[in-house]
């Protein structure tokens, strides 16, 4: 692909997904489904698409 295509592309889309973990709404249902802080939502929003994980994706120490 182009870099100027990509970069358009990155520049309609973004907004759109920036949505996903910035708007007010989202924050406040990963708030009341217990994810504290903004970060926690916002690695629970992302890896949502994959489905649920067991405890086989996290190493142990």
């Amino acid at each position: 692909m182009d870099n100027a295509l990509a970069r358009d592309l990155w520049r309609v889309l973004e907004p759109l997904h920036a949505v996903t973990y910035c708007a007010a709404d989202c924050i406040a249902a990963n708030k009341a489904v217990g994810l504290r802080g903004f970060w926690m939502g916002y690695f629970a929003a992302r890896s949502a698409p994959f489905g649920t994980a067991g405890p086989a994706p996290t190493p142990s120490p």
